[in-house]
């Protein structure tokens, strides 16, 4: 009798998922719900095999706005009280895992008809194998590489290279995943802070300079600056780095700051 009603809450689980997830384009095998999250398709959503998805005892919901678009992988599970909300396009890979209380949005507003917010939409990328813990906000423009762990309560804007632990306001390496680093030439690690600092989704080449970013501004640079003596542990001045013109030449700069410290 017992086993009869745990095959029978299978089934109506089953046909209560198909249900909630009607709205979706594509929802592979096996997906299972907990509680009744909202899910809103104006664009496109497509869901892998395994998803597991949570909205008890706090409501989530997906949101795909007009044009929009929602990519999920197989075996992805995200935890109660979140929001992923897309108005151009959200990825994530397989065997992603997110806490509870998710934000994720590629836009800084999401009110339809909102004019003020349909300028500033970038993508958001989460790579495979990727563990988000609790009460993580993902802002727009945001790379999360493959492997990577991002700690509790953590905002990441721009790029987290995989593989590494980041964590804070805005989230940055841990000291833990600086030291997996510590290894490798100072011009690798230059292009890695740079490729955080300015929000881009591949290593820039060495021979990179301000011309070509668009990011490299007078705000940028300071930002650069200031991850360069974090990653590195040495102190820079602004006049260092003001005629600085590649990356080459930043990592230069690193190379003679830590010789004298």
């Amino acid at each position: 009798m017992r086993k009869a009603e745990a095959e029978w809450r299978k089934v109506g689980r089953r046909l209560s998922t198909r249900l909630l997830l009607r709205a979706c384009d594509r929802v592979g095998a096996d997906a299972w719900l907990q509680g009744r999250p909202r899910i809103v398709n104006e664009g496109r959503i497509d869901i892998g095999a395994r998803f597991r998805f949570s909205a008890e005892p706090v409501l989530s919901h997906l949101l795909a706005e007009h044009g929009g678009s929602i990519e999920i992988g197989d075996d992805v599970s995200i935890g109660h009280g979140s929001g992923v909300a897309a108005r151009g396009s959200i990825r994530i890979g397989n065997g992603s895992r997110f806490g509870a209380f998710l934000l994720a949005m590629d836009t800084d507003y999401h009110v339809p008809g909102n004019s003020q917010a349909a300028a500033e939409v970038n993508p958001i990328r989460i790579g495979t194998n990727v563990r988000v813990g609790n009460r993580v906000t993902i802002l727009r423009g945001s790379v999360i590489g493959d492997g990577a762990t991002v700690l509790d309560g953590s905002v990441v804007t721009g790029v987290v290279p995989p593989g590494v632990r980041v964590s804070g306001v805005p989230a940055r390496v841990t000291h833990g995943g600086q030291r997996e680093h510590l290894h490798e030439p100072v011009a690798l690690r230059v292009q890695r802070v740079a490729q955080q600092a300015f929000r881009l989704a591949e290593l820039p080449p060495l021979t990179t300079t301000r011309g070509k970013l668009e990011a490299w501004d007078s705000l940028g640079s300071l930002s650069l600056l200031l991850a360069l003596e974090e990653e590195f542990g040495v102190v820079l001045g602004e006049d260092q780095m003001r005629d600085v013109q590649t990356l080459l030449e930043a990592s230069s700069v690193i190379s003679a700051a830590r010789s004298v410290s």
